[in-house]
């Protein structure tokens, strides 16, 4: 398990067992950074995590907030909702209709690794 996961883990539990209640402010960036011996980029991503579970929340200039115990468990994909329906796509059709766009010259391929030549060609002035 990661670090971050780990130090998630920890705080997570700290909520679920009443030590952290909802409305408390959590040890600040550092003070989890130093006592736990890893980088300030390990503890945002825990508090990103946490975050993302609905377990806390950051107030700007203020620091992370317990936010209370109700989402403890990591989204799952049945949790996440689409709101369009899958469509069947033949790949090789859509290959070729890429590619019959690529050869009409009514269009300027600036995305090509292989522009038209005619592009480079020195303007002629009267």
């Amino acid at each position: 398990m990661k670090k971050y996961a780990i130090i998630a883990e920890e705080i997570a539990s700290a909520i679920q067992q009443g030590l952290l209640r909802r409305g408390e402010k959590l040890p600040s960036i550092r003070q989890i950074q130093s006592s736990k011996g890893v980088n300030a980029s390990t503890v945002f991503q825990a508090y990103y995590l946490l975050e993302a579970r609905g377990l806390i929340a950051a107030k700007p200039r203020s620091g992370y907030y317990v936010t209370g115990a109700s989402a403890l468990r990591p989204l799952q994909p049945a949790d996440i909702q689409y709101d369009s329906v899958p469509i069947q796509t033949d790949i090789s059709q859509l290959v070729f209709t890429l590619l019959a766009h690529i050869k009409d010259s009514a269009h300027t391929p600036f995305d090509s690794a292989f522009p038209n030549p005619h592009l480079f060609s020195p303007i002629k002035t009267g």
